[in-house]
């Protein structure tokens, strides 16, 4: 029997949550032609599918529409385009369908996939074409100033470069690796706009003739993007006021080397009360299944940090997260 929970509903700013967003937990049956029914429309507004297998050590993909539908990317790691015709084989108007290639599909293995349609002060993916020249522009349509900006070479092997506000426009970090925030002129020490962001001549995100595609996520409800301090409790962490429940959080140690960017979501399970261990995690820079361990618990207004690891809440360090609405 198939195994699915579809997240999403609710409202914020204007924005429904259920058209933009969902995440959605499912058990493979291998079939050639499954198809997930999340209500998006990514077929004719376009957006991303990110799918993660939970109980084995493959790969992330990232697929686009942007893309010929086969075509993905890998997030946890440098390499250019993977082409699998059984992965996801098409956009529909109410979500995806994938074949039965076991990164998406495998019989009774689980997954879970974060789906994002484009659509104004939520999300947008733009495409360009390096000109090895600090000061480049590229135009965007995501109609307000991104909170967070990731950046991939689709014709060769590069880092997945990162701009978030926490962060500033004089540091970048990697969603690839578990390092941490650098400072570098990746931005050309230019903050993003409403309408466009600016590039440094650094070939990982401006190399000349390449091709790029940038992910930009936007900082007002129901997106939200900032950082916290650690302050190493372990049952009373930092306390983020987000203005609503979260159902999707994504948290890297922006100050501290050798930590993992990790990823929670409702439709697997948050950490259920303080002092249990119940939280599911995944990671976006790693191979690895899914481990269950101490969290963060949500609130009506945001999340309470429920650890006291170096990943999550070490004292005195910064946290940068992006955060997206529940119900």
């Amino acid at each position: 029997m198939m195994q699915q929970m579809m997240l999403g509903h609710g409202a914020a700013a204007g924005i429904d949550v259920d058209d933009v967003f969902a995440a959605t937990a499912y058990t493979g049956n291998a079939s050639s032609s499954r198809s997930i029914n999340n209500g998006l429309d990514l077929d004719g507004e376009g957006g991303i599918v990110w799918i993660k297998s939970r109980n084995l050590t493959n790969d992330h993909v990232l697929h686009s529409t942007s893309w010929y539908a086969p075509g993905a990317l890998t997030p946890n790691k440098q390499g250019d385009f993977i082409s699998h015709g059984s992965v996801l084989t098409a956009y529909n108007n109410n979500g995806w369908t994938m074949g039965n290639n076991g990164l998406v599909n495998g019989y009774n293995d689980t997954y879970v996939a974060w789906s994002f349609r484009k659509a104004s002060k939520f999300f947008d993916v733009v495409s360009y074409t390096g000109n090895g020249t600090a000061g480049r522009t590229v135009s965007h349509n995501l109609g307000t100033v991104p909170g967070m900006i990731w950046v991939k070479q689709t014709n060769g092997s590069s880092d997945w470069i990162v701009y978030h506000k926490g962060l500033g426009n004089t540091k970048f970090i990697r969603l690839n690796t578990n390092g941490a925030a650098q400072t570098f002129s990746v931005w050309n020490n230019t903050t993003p706009t409403a309408t466009e962001f600016t590039v440094g001549s650094l070939g990982a995100i401006n190399g000349s003739g390449n091709n790029f595609t940038a992910f930009l996520f936007a900082d007002e409800d129901p997106i939200k993007c900032g950082s916290y301090v650690g302050n190493s409790s372990l049952n009373n962490g930092p306390t983020v006021n987000l203005g609503f429940e979260p159902q999707w959080v994504l948290i890297k140690a922006a100050d501290v080397t050798g930590q993992n960017w990790n990823i929670f979501d409702s439709s697997r399970g948050f950490t259920s009360s303080a002092g249990q261990t119940d939280g599911k995690i995944l990671r976006a820079n790693s191979q690895n299944s899914e481990s269950t361990g101490r969290t963060i618990i949500t609130t009506s207004t945001g999340f309470q940090v429920m650890d006291a690891s170096n990943e999550l809440n070490s004292g005195q360090d910064s946290y940068v997260y992006m955060a997206i609405a529940a119900p």
